[in-house]
């Protein structure tokens, strides 16, 4: 979608980048955009998958300037995108997506209990595609809406374990 202006708002594209990611970009006029992060029911993270990591990396570095950190691992291909030196997302392999799974950006969303909101989204209709499963990060649940839509929830303190000996399935 060609840029254009969102009302007074902003202004906005819609591209694909040479991997085929599908991705939104934004220029704030009286909207800044995110107000509100990295709490319960806001937007957390999020990160681009490909099959061709370094045509990823180079394309958001020439258009965004990101420097990297290089967090790979053996059969595991990420690095997270930052701006003077602070982590604001991340781009990785699609290695660790379903067979065939396209290139694309994946949306984490914070939440208080990673299990109890993937039930939740079953609830309302979801699939659960992924977890809840503990990461490094935190829980991790990945869902698809009922109209498709594909997310992450994660949660960086899960509550305390009934026996109050530390995290929940620690």
């Amino acid at each position: 979608m060609e840029p254009m202006d969102v009302m007074e708002f902003g202004r906005m594209a819609v591209l694909a980048d040479p991997t085929g990611a599908v991705v939104g970009i934004w220029q704030a006029g009286t909207h800044t955009g995110v107000n509100l992060a990295n709490e319960p029911g806001t937007f957390f993270w999020a990160e681009g998958l490909s099959s061709d990591l370094a045509a990823a990396r180079a394309f958001y570095g020439a258009v965004f300037g990101y420097e990297y950190e290089d967090l790979s691992a053996p059969g595991f291909e990420y690095v997270t995108t930052n701006i003077g030196g602070r982590p604001v997302g991340g781009l990785g392999g699609t290695g660790s997506q379903p067979e065939g799974a396209p290139p694309h950006w994946q949306v984490y969303f914070a939440v208080a209990d990673t299990d109890s909101s993937a039930a939740q989204a079953v609830a309302l209709g979801g699939t659960i595609l992924d977890g809840p499963r503990d990461t490094t990060y935190g829980r991790l649940a990945v869902v698809q809406g009922p109209a498709g839509e594909q997310f992450a929830l994660m949660s960086t303190a899960e509550p305390e374990s009934p026996d109050k000996s530390g995290p929940a399935g620690a």
